[in-house]
């Protein structure tokens, strides 16, 4: 029996999500919706696979999958029906195994959940072409935007939203403050922006950063 934890505020589709799975007679499905409560209940007890909706209102499935990794051995799958590409490295960084939208056939989910079990991953096919990425490219028709930013330069946005300094983003990625600072000045170059305020309200609009929910590492 392969015990499983959906973690989605929206309690119609996590219980659809479990009367799906637990069509197949080795899921145990259980729901939590409190994302505070997560890591207490892991504690006390096992679960072989763990599904997180990735939008929640106190912590978003990024920095969630992010905890659960650093305390369990648990397969993570993020269930969807968002757009995810930009935070792909994020994700996988945060210990997530695969990928399944909630617009995915029960088949497909099953599949996903099997396929974890057996250390495999079904992504999409979207996604895929972004494994041998080492940037994301932001095209966005509404301001005329064609640009790539960074896997670094990403999470330096990330900082300076969090209220980061220089200093406290160097130490975070063991450059000199120097180089955050010339790394700065390119962002600010490729988002035509002057200040760290106006480069994280740019990101948020392209979809660079998240535009509500901050995300922590």
């Amino acid at each position: 029996m392969n015990n499983i934890l959906i973690i989605d505020d929206h309690l119609a589709v996590a219980q659809g999500t479990k009367f799906i799975l637990e069509q197949e007679s080795y899921f145990k499905v259980e729901i939590e919706h409190n994302t505070s409560k997560v890591l207490e209940i892991m504690s006390e007890k096992e679960y072989q696979v763990v599904i997180i909706d990735l939008h929640m209102p106190e912590l978003n499935g990024i920095d969630l999958a992010n905890l659960i990794n650093q305390k369990y051995d648990t397969k993570i799958i993020i269930y969807t029906g968002y757009d995810i590409g930009n935070y792909f490295n994020l994700l996988i960084k945060s210990g997530v195994v695969g990928f399944v939208s909630k617009t995915s056939t029960a088949k497909g989910l099953v599949n996903a959940v099997n396929a974890a079990l057996n250390n495999e991953a079904i992504i999409p096919v979207e996604l895929l072409r972004q494994l041998r990425k080492s940037s994301l490219n932001v095209l966005n028709k509404n301001v005329n935007v064609n640009l790539s930013i960074s896997d670094e330069e990403q999470t330096i946005l990330i900082e300076i939203e969090k209220g980061a300094t220089n200093k406290e983003i160097a130490q975070k990625l063991y450059v000199s403050q120097r180089t955050i600072e010339h790394r700065l000045t390119n962002i600010f170059q490729k988002l035509n922006v002057h200040s760290r305020l106006e480069a994280v309200s740019k990101a948020k609009e392209l979809g660079i950063i998240y535009n509500d929910i901050p995300i922590n590492f």
